[in-house]
């Protein structure tokens, strides 16, 4: 995205303030911060910095806030999460991004059509908002996949089913790891009185996200009980299977014995000479096998 310089507010001078949003991508951003803005070096590197933890600092002049983004309404991809800081002074804000963040396009649009936040904390709030507003929509989204993993599961579980379980629980994991760290931010700034007249929003703001990861949570607890569901069914087919197997291996195990008794190739082999000896052991071996059947069944092993 390109660089941009907007003002909030070209008819009213007063609480009129100037907004840069700067691709952090581009060569020569430093340079070019440290001649035409006058920020100190130490601002700078912080705007520039690659660490995207949540946090807001105080510094001569203005303060310095980082927040973390989900980028796109439909969240399908831990790259799908972007960071940017934003430097606040009276009358001017200086963002900056490497990735797109789409609140910051929101707000850049709402500005041009003159209805963009009225000064600085405004800014700050209406940035905030917008980032949870993808936040709570990414995370009803993540509620609703493990809906349809579940309808899955009651169906049939299958190889489809098993990936659908497992991208959810990933995406849920790097969600709720990347926004928590976001709502101790904005709860330290409720505590610290930050935002002024719009500190009940921050307030709020904060309480959204702990709604969010209370709901993640929620759905990760659901994911797990399924996991174990598809444990469950699948050590059960895996166990009758064996069951099966053992039984049938139990009914044919005498008369293999019996079949290679007979075989052994030394003389006095009983019936040797007789026409219908084969035919009286494929008698007997019927025999054993429905004699063992019917005792099996009997001792409700069957």
């Amino acid at each position: 995205h390109k660089n941009k310089e907007i003002k909030a507010s070209k008819d009213l001078p007063v609480g009129q303030f100037t907004w840069m949003h700067l691709d952090a991508s581009k060569p020569g951003i430093m340079e070019w911060l440290q001649s035409s803005i006058k920020l100190s070096k130490k601002v700078i590197d912080e705007l520039l910095s690659e660490e995207n933890r949540p946090q807001f600092r105080y510094y001569e002049g203005g303060i310095l806030v980082t927040l973390r983004s989900v980028n796109f309404d439909d969240f399908v991809d831990p790259s799908d999460l972007g960071s940017i800081h934003v430097w606040i002074e009276k009358d001017r804000i200086i963002s900056i991004a490497k990735e797109q963040i789409m609140a910051i396009e929101d707000i850049a649009r709402e500005i041009e059509e003159k209805r963009g936040p009225v000064d600085a904390e405004d800014f700050l709030i209406q940035l905030i908002i917008k980032i949870n507003k993808r936040i709570v929509d990414i995370v009803a989204k993540i509620e609703d996949e493990v809906d349809q993993v579940e309808d899955l599961i009651l169906d049939e579980i299958n190889h489809e089913s098993r990936k659908a379980l497992s991208l959810v629980r990933r995406n849920m994991i790097v969600l709720r790891r990347y926004i928590l760290p976001q709502r101790d931010m904005l709860l330290r700034m409720f505590a610290e009185n930050l935002g002024g007249k719009y500190k009940v929003m921050i307030r709020d703001a904060g309480e959204k996200l702990v709604r969010c990861i209370e709901d993640l949570d929620v759905a990760r607890d659901r994911a797990m009980l399924i996991q174990e569901e598809i444990t469950n069914r699948i050590s059960e087919q895996m166990n009758k299977t064996m069951y099966t197997m053992t039984m049938v291996a139990t009914i044919f195990l005498p008369l293999t014995f019996l079949t290679g008794l007979l075989g052994i190739n030394v003389g006095g082999i009983p019936g040797s000479d007789n026409p219908i000896a084969f035919v009286i052991v494929c008698f007997v071996a019927v025999g054993i096998a429905i004699a063992e059947y019917l005792f099996f069944k009997r001792k409700h092993y069957l």
